[in-house]
């Protein structure tokens, strides 16, 4: 019968630190995330619900909402980045599709951009 060794001290340290890490990061992730998507809402209902504010300083507070949702985006994808070439690449599998993610939101955000400067 083969001898299994039991995994040293060191080994199962090494593995929750970086399990609490992964987790920070993906904390970290949402609330990039979360920010910008409360932004963007915000940015939209400016512009449904427009009232009797002048057309030029709804626009620009449409437009800063929205620029602002889209930074939060591209930062979320930039620290994701930086955190997905520290990690071992058989671990964590969701973290393969926070970039699809970011990515959707980007382009959701400059759809909403988009609408707002050409309708």
């Amino acid at each position: 019968m083969p001898s299994v060794t039991p995994a040293t001290s060191t080994d199962c340290q090494l593995r929750w630190a970086y399990q609490r890490t992964a987790m920070a990061f993906e904390r970290t992730f949402a609330a990039w995330i979360r920010t910008g998507l409360a932004a963007l809402a915000f940015g939209i209902a400016i512009h449904g619900l427009k009232g009797d504010a002048p057309g030029w300083l709804s626009r620009v507070a449409e437009t800063g909402l929205i620029l602002f949702a889209a930074l939060c985006f591209v930062t979320g994808l930039r620290r994701f980045h930086a955190f997905a070439g520290a990690a071992p690449a058989d671990r964590f599998l969701a973290l393969r599709l926070l970039p699809a993610m970011s990515w959707t939101l980007l382009g959701a955000s400059l759809a909403a951009l988009f609408e707002i400067w050409l309708a």
